[in-house]
């Protein structure tokens, strides 16, 4: 009866910790990779749309394959605008998103007693001189 008892309790939490700790390791690496991806920016490119280009493909790159085989093409984009101060700069900006428990192919299924985001998301921003 005991068991009855503290077995669902137990299940939820030994679950949480282990799907929590996966939300952990996907957030970090979605992060590294903007990171890297708009470092990359930073590099000499003839362009500004080739400094974009490099920005986005570093930033798929620096994925992990888990992540990366289950993201779409449109889940890692650069861009870049004007930035608001200083002017004249350029702004280089990568975001990516990963779909956790939405989606049509959710990484993680949903359990009731352990509420997940749908989706993570992480952005990094480069200002580029006027050199």
């Amino acid at each position: 009866m005991e068991l009855a008892l503290a077995l669902p309790v137990l299940l939820a939490v030994v679950l949480g910790i282990i799907f929590y700790g996966l939300v952990f390791v996907i957030q970090q690496a979605l992060t590294m990779a903007a990171m890297e991806g708009s470092r990359a920016a930073l590099q000499f490119q003839p362009t500004l749309t080739a400094r974009v280009s490099a920005a986005e493909a570093t930033a798929r790159g620096a994925l992990p394959s888990f992540i990366s085989n289950r993201m779409a093409s449109g889940d890692v984009a650069a861009t870049s605008a004007p930035c608001t101060a200083p002017a004249g700069f350029q702004c280089v900006t990568v975001q990516l998103r990963f779909n956790l428990t939405g989606g049509a192919t959710p990484f993680l299924p949903n359990i009731v007693f352990v509420p997940l985001p749908a989706q993570l998301q992480a952005r990094a921003t480069s200002q580029l001189g006027t050199d």
